[in-house]
């Protein structure tokens, strides 16, 4: 569940990131 949660963050960051341009 762990992994699970970490991975759906990671995802989630990428996603946030390449929507958004820093």
């Amino acid at each position: 569940i762990l992994k699970d949660v970490l991975r759906i963050y990671q995802y989630n960051c990428k996603k946030n990131s390449k929507n958004r341009i820093i």
